[in-house]
């Protein structure tokens, strides 16, 4: 397993993790605390999206379909419960 935290939040930074063959699409999670962006981004590019509902953004919730997360967390620590 492999984990990258990516600094910035660009749909490009996400699209330019997945064109290194070390990460499949169907097997990764895009994790993020807003629906707008991370979730959307992961969304679109076909990965499965995990909402970090914490924080600053955590009543943002979604408005189209590609907001809507594949999973709901609301503490960092059962994001393992997802993954493993």
């Amino acid at each position: 397993r492999r984990i990258v935290v990516s600094p910035e939040k660009r749909e490009e930074d996400f699209e330019q993790i997945f064109r290194n063959k070390y990460f499949q699409r169907y097997s990764s999670f895009i994790v993020g605390d807003q629906v707008r962006h991370e979730i959307c981004y992961g969304n679109r590019l076909g990965v499965q999206t995990i909402w970090l509902r914490q924080g600053m953004f955590a009543d943002e919730l979604p408005v189209h379909a590609a907001e809507e997360p594949t999973y709901i967390v609301r503490r960092l620590k059962n994001i393992l419960n997802v993954v493993w």
